[in-house]
């Protein structure tokens, strides 16, 4: 059986009617658990829409491409089965042209696809091809293969060199950019690589090791040098090893085995400094200036007796100096700490380490990536750093947008109950700054969160007038759309603008789940650009459940909750009773937006009323 966050993925993927099929390791299926990468084959057309569903679940692209252009990777940290899913995102079939069987086109493989419990694969016969071609081709023979056919083909050569240079860009970049260190200590024999190998293994963020320790040099000269020359010299050649390691990392992750220690607890008897103390003291300055401090510190410890039977390197004396040395260390560094028995076994080891790095891997990575998005339909750019999101207007309807949204603000400062959920925006004229929140994760807490932010929203329901549903939307226009369409359907709209009445008061006019983070343990609400102070908070609250649970367009779930009311003609929405006129109202509410947010999708408006009178018809 799948993982639970598995099998949420898939169903996702399905839901939103994604071609894909998984093309190894599902037979049986609990392989995919334990695979380090999971190989997804996708429509080509469809690949913009999955990677967004991965996005929005809470996936994360790697730090720079990947060096082959044909595929891309997603991984996702999950908490709570304290493992990391990655999926490995291609859209073509390339083994090069010596091919020893027929293998079908992308297309082909997705409509012969098969369905295996929850998720999809190829069918028997190219699962077969898929399979010969990958036992008798290993990685090395089929990137050659691809590499000798596109030389006689201009546009695959032109798109290597594209991606080539791409690459490299990034590579230069990620010099530049910060790395979250996760440094292992201990004596010798405390099982710092046995224990490094298992993280890396079992975390495939953390792909790559630097070593910070006197020995495997950069400069291979550095074993010869004398103990002046020597001192002066390793702080470069760690900075070099680190810079290389730095380049490799695929999320800005690395583990780093041993690290620098200050000489003065070597030697802690010396109280007078000579030229030889003066220089270990530099050259440790020198490193600690140069190499980035640690994000996090695993101190391997345990019975030193069993631990110098492991490997006995040196005197018995240095090896307990230096196991003091280390706790000498340990109690310096202020930095996130863990120490962990390793005299014990490797399994129990390893599960205290794994329940430590991933909050330290969600702590480090939330607010880490910086997003940079084009709204064409709004006209700004969209900025997110690491402690602020920046709505920049690009042109003169994003200037409109940003001055509206301030006019919003101003009036929102005025009411009583959503002053309360109004988080701090900085404007300076063409842009507007907020801090940059967090999502609600836990679906535990979401629910908690919801149902109090609904409580104290109708607390005072009953004091809300009733309000013609005409007065509450953008009555002339959307008369003028109908009468567009159809003349003989003005006297029944009109007449249900004017007899549904709702309960009338402030609303976000945006409130579903992205629009609704975390300050803290503080709810916070953004995008306040259809806030209204004529409204009724009863369409939040049918719009947060729609698009909550909405695969597809919205009109479809609101049928489907039509279908489902009560006897008594409501349906209880987090703990608030709704009327089916209520329903109805906000179906025009929705429309009428929409007509002025999309004009080129009439023809969309056009069936959705047309169903909405039937619908009407049939209950009033």
């Amino acid at each position: 059986m799948l993982s639970i966050s598995l099998q949420h993925i898939f169903k996702l993927l399905n839901d939103a009617g994604i071609l894909y099929v998984v093309m190894r390791h599902y037979d049986p299926i609990e392989q995919l658990n334990e695979q380090k990468d999971i190989d997804i084959l996708v429509n080509p057309k469809q690949k913009k829409k999955l990677i967004k569903i991965l996005k929005e679940f809470g996936f994360i692209s790697r730090s720079f491409p990947t060096i082959d252009w044909r595929h891309e990777e997603y991984i996702y940290i999950d908490n709570i089965e304290k493992k990391i899913i990655c999926f490995d995102i291609q859209t073509k079939l390339i083994f090069g042209k010596k091919r020893f069987f027929c293998l079908n086109k992308v297309e082909t493989v997705l409509e012969n696809r098969i369905k295996k419990e929850n998720i999809y694969i190829p069918n028997k016969v190219d699962a077969s091809v898929l399979f010969l071609y990958h036992r008798h081709l290993d990685k090395g023979d089929r990137q050659a293969n691809v590499s000798m056919d596109e030389l006689h083909e201009k546009r695959y050569v032109l798109q290597r060199n594209i991606h080539a240079c791409i690459f490299t860009l990034h590579k230069i970049i990620l010099l530049f950019k910060p790395v979250n260190l996760l440094v292992f200590i201990g004596v010798d024999g405390a099982g710092k690589s046995t224990l490094i190998n298992k993280v890396k293994e079992e975390i495939p963020l953390f792909n790559t090791t630097v070593y910070l320790g006197w020995n495997n040099y950069f400069f291979s000269f550095c074993e010869k040098l004398s103990f002046p020359f020597f001192h002066l010299v390793l702080p470069f050649d760690m900075w070099f090893r680190y810079l290389r390691a730095k380049t490799l990392t695929k999320h800005q992750f690395l583990i780093s085995d041993r690290y620098p220690l200050d000489p003065r607890l070597k030697f802690p008897n010396k109280k007078s400094l000579n030229f030889a103390m003066i220089l270990r003291i530099f050259s440790y300055k020198l490193m600690m200036f140069l190499l980035p401090k640690p994000k996090g510190i695993i101190m391997l410890t345990g019975d030193l007796n069993i631990l110098w039977e492991r490997k006995k390197e040196g005197t018995y004396e240095k090896f307990i100096c230096e196991s003091e040395r280390l706790d000498k260390t340990m109690a310096a560094f202020k930095y996130d700490s863990l120490i962990v028995r390793s005299d014990v076994d490797i399994k129990e080891s390893m599960s205290v380490i794994i329940n430590y790095c991933f909050p330290f891997i969600l702590k480090k990575i939330k607010g880490k990536q910086f997003v940079f998005q084009y709204r064409k339909g709004n006209g700004f750019f969209i900025i997110t750093a690491k402690h602020h999101v920046y709505k920049i207007a690009a042109s003169y309807k994003g200037f409109k947008e940003l001055f509206r949204e301030y006019h919003k603000i101003t009036c929102i400062k005025k009411d009583d109950f959503f002053i309360s959920y109004l988080p701090k925006y900085v404007y300076r004229g063409i842009y507007s700054r907020t801090k940059r929140y967090i999502q609600i994760e836990d679906d535990k807490d979401k629910n908690s969160i919801i149902i109090n932010y609904v409580t104290k929203a109708f607390q005072h329901k009953k004091d809300w007038p009733l309000q013609k549903i005409g007065d509450l939307l953008n009555k002339k226009d959307l008369l003028s759309f109908i009468e567009m369409y159809s003349l003989s359907e003005l006297p029944f709209w009109n007449n249900i603008l004017d007899m549904l009445k709702v309960p009338f008061s402030s609303a976000h006019g945006d409130c579903h789940r992205s629009n609704m983070l975390l300050n803290d343990s503080q709810l916070v609400l953004i995008d306040w650009g259809n806030y209204s102070n004529s409204s009724s908070r009863y369409f939040d609250l049918i719009d947060y459940c729609i698009i909550t649970n909405s695969k597809q367009v919205w009109f479809a779930e609101f049928k489907a909750i039509i279908d489902n009311f009560r006897g008594d003609g409501k349906v209880d929405l987090f703990g608030v009773d709704v009327k089916k006129n209520i329903f109805f109202a906000y179906a025009l509410w929705k429309i009428s937006n929409e007509l002025i947010a999309f004009p080129k999708k009439q023809e969309k408006y056009k069936e959705m009323l047309c169903a909405l009178k039937e619908l009407i018809r049939d209950e009033l």
